[in-house]
């Protein structure tokens, strides 16, 4: 099973340096083969959100959502359940003095869009002066009763919308051109596990770490030569016209 794993941290936080290298855990769960692929991504500050709205682009400065916490990192895990991909996130040096969320991957019942790349995805160096990015798609409980149909009326009255034919024409079209090196849908926040070490015990709790109007409902990785280029890859995405996309920089570390 493939999981994503969001790793949350508070500002101002202030971990024993011992606690903030976390190299010894990907080399190990990257030998192992559990840990996919994964990377920091630049401060929240730097997140760019993305709505469509008719023929509107909407674009603001920082995440979609406000929270003490919010996403410095991620991972994409390979585990044979949720137990195994919380034990693999329990032992990831933030767990101490963050939390962890760990979500399951989740295909479309029209097809699998996952755009998987075997392997690590981020090993080869994008083309020269070119930027990756971890687009965070949001949604909210209507989102997802768009994204469980195939077809749906459009917020602007123009008709009917064919989400699983755009959804599918921008996969197809961003991974011939490279890109889009990774992405799927995730499975419900009620199903998430959120992961904490606290004087050595280990807390896990139902759902993500904060209650909030919307979630985070699916990923892509994907790189562009410049935030502009990005912005208007995230405008053509379809999630973008009933939730919000965040663009969070990724920070190879």
């Amino acid at each position: 099973m493939k999981y994503l794993q969001l790793i949350r941290v508070a500002p101002g936080t202030q971990p024993a340096p011992a606690d903030t290298d976390p190299q010894p855990w990907v080399d190990e769960t990257t030998a192992r083969g559990t840990r996919v692929t994964g990377d920091r991504l630049r401060p929240a500050q730097d997140a760019t959100t993305v709505r469509s709205r008719g023929h509107e682009t909407i674009v603001t400065d920082g995440p979609f959502a406000e929270a003490r916490e919010q996403i410095g990192g991620f991972d994409i895990l390979e585990a044979p359940d949720m137990d195994a991909a919380v034990a693999v996130a329990a032992a990831h040096p933030v767990a101490r003095f963050g939390s962890i969320e760990v979500r399951e991957t989740w295909p479309f019942d029209f097809g699998d869009l996952d755009a998987s790349t075997p392997g690590d995805v981020l090993a080869d160096e994008p083309p020269a002066g070119w930027l990756r990015y971890l687009m965070i798609f949001g949604a909210d409980e209507e989102t997802e009763r768009i994204l469980a149909g195939a077809t749906s009326e459009s917020g602007d009255g123009s008709g009917e919308v064919n989400w699983q034919g755009q959804l599918t024409a921008w996969v197809e079209d961003t991974a011939r051109r490279g890109i889009d090196l990774d992405g799927a849908r995730l499975r419900p926040p009620e199903e998430t596990k959120t992961v904490r070490v606290r004087e050595g015990r280990l807390l896990v709790v139902d759902g993500p770490f904060a209650e909030a109007r919307e979630h985070v409902a699916g990923y892509n990785i994907i790189q562009a030569p410049s935030l502009d280029e990005a912005i208007e890859l995230a405008a053509a995405h379809p999630g973008s016209h009933i939730g919000p996309i965040e663009l969070r920089p990724i920070w190879p570390m």
